[in-house]
């Protein structure tokens, strides 16, 4: 979960950025959190050392407007079924004389299960966290979590599912309402750390999985080495590139797992075109996930089955799972 630095009476805080509606506006106000059930009692153990350590360094939330301050987000990871917890310290810079790894080593004081430590640097103006440089701390450079009878490794910057619960239900919704037979080959588009396409390997011939991260298919092909799945394979490269290819092998069902804005128009046509008989298609924006069934059954699919789940309580989001068929 991303907390973010801010100040408040000219005093340093750590919590959530407020919600704002304007569509321009870069920067919020932070609003202080002392702790958090959505994350759990961990932030409860980690906001106290945080706040001592940057007091102590004198160290000042960072201004994106003026570009001064240091402290910009606090990220932690944690696997919900390992226990395991990994600490980003997000920063436009620290000043030489600040120790990161002292920071590590309280925080693992307070925290035992604290196994990653990674200092991020972000000088870009943006509010979001971003990577512009990354040095691990302490520990190693992943978590673990298991998921659906897997084991997957997650790096500073790997997508996964947030909510492990929930993403256990809609794995085992995706493997019962898929039409996928000890013959199938199983395409997966936009798939990220594989998660989606490895809980599916053990029912399948093949699965396959398409990402435009190089590091999200490494991720991915570790995953299948750790679990020593042997019918899997990833590729990197652009949903658009790796569909224009001519020899292409056929896919008997097509996962869509696409970000928030949905498939492009030309990769709606590229994936309507594969011909496949079944498309799992998985959603985290119903306004996109509109668009492309609209698209999906003007060239003859039609929608088997659908089946929102609140991954994210308490938020407008909605993750949705549609089934559809031809």
């Amino acid at each position: 979960m991303e907390f973010a630095f801010g100040e408040r009476h000219g005093e340093l805080v750590l919590g959530l950025r407020e919600r704002v509606k304007a569509k321009r506006q870069t920067y919020r106000r932070t609003l202080p959190v002392g702790e958090c059930p959505i994350m759990g009692p961990v932030v409860e153990r980690v906001f106290p050392v945080m706040a001592d350590f940057a007091r102590e360094n004198a160290l000042e939330g960072f201004e994106p407007a003026t570009r001064k301050g240091h402290l910009r987000h606090l990220v932690l990871r944690e696997g919900k079924r390992t226990g395991e917890l990994m600490v980003l310290l997000v920063t436009a810079g620290l000043p030489e004389t600040v120790d990161p790894g002292d920071l590590a080593r309280r925080i693992a004081a307070a925290a035992p299960e604290l196994r990653s430590f990674v200092h991020v640097t972000n000088r870009r103006g943006s509010d979001l966290v971003e990577f512009e440089r990354s040095s691990l701390v302490a520990g190693a450079p992943f978590i673990e979590e298991k998921l659906a009878g897997l084991a997957f490794r997650i790096y500073p910057q790997t997508f996964f599912q947030t909510n492990t619960a929930g993403a256990e239900l809609l794995y085992r919704r995706i493997a019962g309402e898929a039409p996928v037979t000890g013959a199938s080959r199983v395409l997966g588009l936009y798939c990220g750390g594989g998660a989606i396409e490895l809980s599916l390997a053990g029912a399948a011939a093949k699965v396959t999985g398409f990402d435009s991260s190089a590091a999200n298919i490494a991720n991915a092909v570790e995953n299948a080495l750790i679990n020593r799945i042997e019918n899997a394979a990833f590729v990197p490269g652009t949903v658009e590139a790796l569909l224009a290819e001519p020899k292409r092998e056929p896919a008997d069902v097509v996962i869509v797992d696409p970000p928030r804005v949905g498939l492009t128009p030309k990769a709606l046509r590229q994936v309507i075109a594969l011909g496949a008989p079944a498309v799992v298609y998985v959603s985290c924006n119903p306004r996109s996930l509109c668009r492309d069934l609209c698209g999906f059954t003007e060239a003859g699919y039609k929608v088997a089955s659908l089946f929102p789940f609140d991954l994210f309580p308490h938020t407008p989001h909605l993750e949705t799972l549609t089934i559809l068929l031809r």
